[in-house]
């Protein structure tokens, strides 16, 4: 929800399908923020999602980190891929090492495997025990006390920057969003990440991730 004008909530369901009493966010008077999960297609048509608003005016920004389809429905040259849950845990801290993120700064983390990096980014000692290869992390990240309006972006190191934000934060106010995240296919910086907005630590917790078995 991006500059709401009064408290509220948004819903969300399949086209062609009855509205639910679920509601997958919520958001308070000018504040933008930010939530993740799954969210169910209609299984026909064009028109795949239904959104309403609830509240005061706002604007709406979706963005997609990955889709799950029956296993005979992949695309060609696609491999699916299996979660392996874990208990949560620490790969970055920056109020540990380094130090808040400027406006507009850019760094690399690595994600999976084991090294003295970890520790280096705020991590837990030697990693969370993801394997090298891993496809993508399902990850929490967290702004720590921002000193300003501002937003969060993730994608696999070496890749081009995405147009779709993973977090927004508001001044003072520190916020959680949890999502997957895909990592670099190869190397040890597994994950870059850029701060906009007012300077900001930033904790990155995983909770699981995901692998493609070998057919």
């Amino acid at each position: 929800a991006v500059t709401p004008t009064g408290t509220g909530f948004f819903r969300a369901w399949p086209t062609g399908t009855g509205e639910p009493n679920a509601t997958f966010l919520n958001f308070t008077n000018a504040e933008g923020v930010t939530n993740t999960g799954s969210l169910t297609l209609a299984a026909t048509g064009t028109q795949d999602l239904t959104v309403k608003n609830y509240g005061g005016p706002s604007h709406y920004v979706i963005d997609i980190q990955g889709y799950f389809v029956p296993s005979n429905k992949l695309p060609s040259g696609v491999a699916g891929a299996y979660y392996v849950p874990i208990n949560p845990c620490r790969v970055v801290d920056t109020r540990v090492r380094v130090g808040r993120f400027a406006p507009n700064a850019v760094r690399p983390y690595q994600v999976a495997g084991s090294s003295a990096e970890f520790a280096r980014q705020g991590g837990k000692a030697n990693g969370c025990g993801i394997p090298d290869g891993a496809a993508a992390a399902e990850a929490s990240a967290t702004a720590v006390t921002p000193s300003a309006n501002g937003f969060f972006r993730a994608w696999p190191t070496g890749t081009g920057e995405p147009n779709a934000t993973f977090l927004n934060f508001t001044n003072a106010e520190g916020v959680t969003n949890t999502g997957s995240l895909t990592l670099a296919a190869t190397g040890t910086q597994d994950l870059t990440v850029k701060n906009y907005g007012g300077p900001s630590h930033y904790v990155i917790d995983i909770q699981g991730y995901f692998v493609v078995p070998n057919y």
